[in-house]
């Protein structure tokens, strides 16, 4: 009763600090240092769970610690998002979930990515799905790290209810702070600059030196981004938030 009280009194004063913050990175820090206390020692928000192709480093919600940002270079280089269980667990998943209840399979990719898990000393971790308004799913994980294993069970509700918190608060400042400019990345920036020209998939492979495929991936990941429909509304919403200049 008292523990319950105790982390109780944690999350009341997390929030209210939480509130007073007006920096997205400020409120990712925060967050890292309360979650300390559990023993949950990195952590991501990210916009969205990544499609085939898509880097994690291009859609975090928050500046990454560097070791986080290493892992995820080893994540994103090894194109492990189109294998990942915890992934696909995350695209139909509404609550909570730690990371030992997902079946690796006979894959072994995924294997391998277990074993990389393993290597980098995360011990395990715990993801909670995030529902934006339009119903996109974005997420947050936390990874427990060099072997320290807290009670996930017993605390899993108040990580639930700090998280989404948490994660409110810095799409709230990221909205107000970008004046809703969606993010892009520099190559796909290119991409959507010669499609506004007219080029096909093919034309712009050959001036960017890439296949017809990744160009293909990029438009599709654009389309995602900017919620566009089709390439003519995406360039359309390009040019009005001042992502191209044509």
């Amino acid at each position: 009763m008292a523990e319950s009280l105790e982390y109780g009194r944690i999350s009341f004063e997390f929030a209210e600090e939480v509130d007073r913050l007006s920096d997205p990175d400020e409120v990712a820090n925060s967050t890292r240092r309360t979650m300390t206390i559990f023993g949950l020692q990195l952590f991501g928000f990210f916009a969205r769970v990544p499609s085939p192709g898509e880097r994690l480093e291009n859609i975090g919600l928050a500046k990454q610690t560097p070791e986080m940002a290493e892992w995820l270079k080893i994540y994103d280089d090894g194109r492990f998002a189109e294998i990942d269980p915890i992934a696909r667990r995350l695209r139909h998943s509404v609550v909570p979930f730690e990371h030992d209840e997902v079946p690796y399979g006979s894959n072994p990719r995924a294997a391998e990515l277990r074993q990389r898990r393993r290597d980098f000393g995360f011990a395990s971790g715990l993801s909670v799905p995030i529902f934006g308004p339009t119903g996109s799913t974005g997420y947050v994980s936390y990874a427990i790290f060099k072997g320290l294993k807290p009670d996930l069970p017993a605390h899993k509700r108040t990580f639930h209810l700090m998280t989404l918190y948490a994660a409110d608060r810095i799409c709230s400042l990221r909205s107000a702070g970008s004046a809703h400019k969606p993010i892009v990345t520099n190559r796909q920036r290119e991409v959507l600059t010669w499609v506004a020209a007219g080029k096909s998939a093919w034309e712009i492979g050959e001036i960017l030196n890439i296949s017809a495929r990744t160009v293909e991936e990029h438009a599709q990941q654009i389309l995602q981004r900017l919620g566009a429909v089709n390439r003519t509304q995406a360039v359309a919403i390009a040019i009005r938030d001042r992502l191209i200049a044509i």
